[in-house]
């Protein structure tokens, strides 16, 4: 067969395979190939149901597929032995169709399609004549198939959109379906949002959906994306950002790839973040000296989990029962300043971006050491390792003296700045858009909450956009502009507590557009 293939694509038959080519073939060769014992046996070139949308681009309806008759001594080919190869072409039999074999065919005596072939099954005696899909369900019904069977959910050879078989007058859907209602939110949750819209009408049963949404956070705005193919009147946007918006649009198709238009758009809002990050259990504090000698107190505990992202973990200090905040740490391996000689109770609460605190982990207790830049015995000497005093009074070495007053330690306010942005460039610039990136910046206490994009207009810095620190904004800017024009743009990062670092700038111009 493929000796044959190759002549006739040679001479320019059926190639390529694509869904523009008008044509198929049906292809007679004079001669004996194998064993005949119907007086003709034949093989399809191409189809077989690999693709079984119910759909005009469905590959099954791909041209420049062959279907070959192989002649034998006895004469002109039985109708149906043409028929059956056809048919392979068109699609028939999906492996996983009723009563398929598995191997290309069905296991029902006196169907076109069916009769026991090298998957073993034997083929059992249903229709009295020889037809097309003996039972109508498993490759070819002409009517309207039960909702929800094989042919109503995948490629049936009968149904209008199979280009290659004709359909007479009073078959052909050439009508569009209805317009779907307008959609509307009907739930949402941080992560996602829901869609629903009345349903389209349609003369050859319900329709499908196209779900279209306005993308302007990956393209420009304006471009319509094409999202999902769907049979419910519902459909929902995941992987969203909290307050999230999105503008869709609803698009009735029948089976015959009629369509009826998108239509009226709407606005989708995902949910605030409300869900709390889990708790940074359990805590580990040891006491340590820094590299000047100075006290401080190593935390350690298992990083916190949320769905959009852990924004500061809060070091929480008991002070005469009351919890306060002592002060914030970037990460879960981090260490604070503390005094000398004092006694902490610390525990850690996760915060997010939204302000959402998780339940705070269980308490530990540490106690600082002495400073070391201090007299172990001001006001007496040590004798044989002991600290004797004039009025005879001493402890012992080894022996800790009664334990202090706890102070209040108030929270410190971060007043030190983030640093600058670096490498801030243009990564993307035609007549239209640019597209701005730039390096993270790092902040010492708070972390980093937002950038700010900025625009010089004349003598004076405008704010143009706030990028947030969420993973698919940063560090990345992409938005519309005039051909050649000069602009001059800025960025900046702003941490959790508000303090601004410095300005970076980057002055462009754009190109002017192809002339076609």
């Amino acid at each position: 067969m493929a000796t044959i293939l190759g002549e006739l694509e040679g001479l320019g038959y059926g190639s390529p395979y694509s869904l523009e080519n008008p044509l198929r073939y049906l292809v007679y060769f004079d001669g004996i190939v194998g064993p005949a014992p119907y007086g003709w046996n034949g093989q399809a070139g191409g189809g077989g149901g690999r693709d079984r949308r119910p759909s005009r681009d469905d590959e099954t309806n791909r041209g420049g597929f062959y279907a070959i008759d192989y002649a034998s001594d006895t004469g002109l080919p039985d109708w149906w032995v043409i028929v059956h190869e056809i048919f392979h072409n068109m699609g028939a039999v999906a492996d996983d169709a009723p009563q398929s074999s598995g191997a290309g065919h069905c296991t029902v005596d006196a169907d076109i399609m069916c009769y026991t072939d090298d998957a073993g099954i034997p083929t059992t005696r249903v229709c009295q004549y020889t037809e097309l899909d003996c039972g109508a369900d498993t490759y070819f019904n002409a009517g309207a198939p039960a909702p929800g069977s094989f042919l109503d959910l995948h490629w049936n050879v009968a149904a209008p959109y199979n280009r290659f078989l004709f359909h007479g007058p009073l078959e052909q859907d050439n009508t569009r379906p209805s317009r779907a209602g307008s959609p509307s939110q009907s739930a949402a949750t941080s992560r996602s949002a829901t869609a629903s819209w009345a349903a389209s009408t349609d003369d050859y049963g319900p329709p499908k959906y196209r779900v279209w949404w306005l993308d302007d956070r990956h393209s420009f705005p304006g471009d319509l994306r094409l999202v999902a193919t769907t049979a419910a009147t519902g459909f929902t946007f995941t992987g969203l950002d909290p307050l999230e918006t999105r503008k869709v649009r609803i698009e009735a198709i029948d089976d015959a790839g009629n369509t009826a238009g998108p239509g009226p758009s709407a606005l989708l809002v995902a949910g605030p973040d409300v869900s709390p990050p889990t708790s940074p259990d359990p805590v580990s504090a040891t006491a340590v000296l820094d590299a000047a000698g100075f006290a401080r107190v190593q935390l350690s505990f298992p990083p916190s989990v949320d769905d959009v992202g852990v924004s500061t973990y809060l070091v929480q200090h008991e002070v005469n029962g009351a919890w306060t905040d002592l002060t914030s740490l970037p990460s879960s391996e981090s260490s604070i300043s503390a005094a000398f000689d004092t006694v902490y109770s610390l525990r850690i609460v996760a915060r997010d971006a939204a302000g959402n605190r998780s339940l705070p982990s269980a308490a530990v207790t540490v106690r600082t050491g002495v400073s070391p830049f201090l007299d172990p015995c001001p006001d007496g000497a040590m004798v044989a390792g002991e600290c004797v005093r004039a009025n005879g009074g001493g402890f012992p070495a080894g022996v800790d003296p009664p334990a202090p007053t706890l102070p209040v330690v108030p929270p410190t306010r971060d007043r030190t700045g983030p640093t600058v942005p670096k490498r801030f460039v243009v990564s993307q610039l035609g007549p239209h858009s640019v597209t701005l990136a730039w390096r993270p910046s790092s902040d010492d206490r708070s972390g980093i909450r937002e950038y700010r994009v900025t625009r010089r207009i004349g003598a004076v810095w405008r704010l143009h956009k706030r990028v947030s620190m969420r993973p698919q904004a940063c560090c990345r800017y992409r938005f519309r502009l005039t051909p050649s024009t000069t602009y001059m743009f800025g960025v900046e990062a702003v941490d959790g507590a508000g303090n601004v670092s410095k300005r970076v700038t980057l002055r462009f111009r754009t190109p002017r557009p192809a002339k076609r």
